[in-house]
């Protein structure tokens, strides 16, 4: 008698739900009233990992969705590059372009046979791009 093969699929998500930076700033007047810079330095915060495990069982293995979470909290780097631009009365705009690096991070999913232990390997990365106004108190 021949038993039915297991099959199942391991959804993994990752999402940054904080994040803050330090960084140094080198940057470059092109003009009196333009300014481009670009940023470099320490980025952190805390990553929430969501794995959905689905299967259908073959034989007498029946397995049906299940879940399991975890945070961390993680260092990386980062480096943004910008411009500023001074306007009439103390008013200032920029946009800014920053990439954040957390590394790989790596999880063990178990206890779900014949599926366990699933070994799990993301590597965390973020990019935002801001744009502002700025008003400057003299």
């Amino acid at each position: 008698m021949a038993v039915a093969p297991c099959v199942g699929s391991l959804a993994d998500q990752e999402k940054l739900e904080w994040f803050g930076t330090v960084r140094g700033r080198l940057g470059m007047l092109a003009s009196p009233s333009w300014l481009f810079y670009v940023t470099g330095g320490l980025a952190y915060g805390e990553i929430a990992s969501n794995e959905t495990l689905t299967s259908v069982g073959g034989g007498a293995v029946l397995v049906g969705p299940l879940s399991a979470a975890f945070n961390t909290t993680r260092a990386g780097w980062t480096v943004a590059a910008a411009w500023r631009a001074w306007s009439v009365a103390n008013w200032t705009a920029k946009v800014e372009y920053l990439y954040m690096d957390f590394g790989t991070i790596n999880s063990t999913y178990t206890g779900v046979a014949p599926f366990s232990p699933a070994f799990l390997s993301t590597h965390v990365t973020d990019n935002v791009v801001r744009a502002g106004l700025n008003y400057h108190f003299h």
